[in-house]
């Protein structure tokens, strides 16, 4: 199949967009864990859960297989937003 320029134009414009969405729900995400940190500082919670943790890695799987996504993909998606989101709570828990 010949792809115009303007198709491959339209295709990029349509992924800038989603990129940008995406950004903007990283954004919300981490406002959001930096709130859950500041909660776990007050109530001197541990910062990982692992419980919860499972959860949400079976969650992700189900959601990745459900909308068509490579799983493995979806996990290391989950662990870097984990992994994240752990260092930006051990920040706000060291902080005084």
């Amino acid at each position: 199949m010949h792809m115009s320029s303007d198709q491959l134009n339209d295709l990029r414009h349509s992924i800038d967009n989603i990129d940008a969405a995406l950004l903007r729900l990283m954004a919300e995400r981490f406002k959001t864990t930096e709130k859950i940190g500041n909660l776990k500082k007050k109530e001197q919670r541990a910062i990982a859960d692992p419980d919860r943790e499972q959860e949400q890695i079976e969650r992700y799987k189900r959601i990745a297989f459900e909308a068509g996504l490579d799983v493995s993909l979806a996990l290391r998606l989950h662990a870097f937003l984990v992994e994240e989101a752990k260092k930006d709570q051990h920040a706000i828990m060291t902080s005084s």
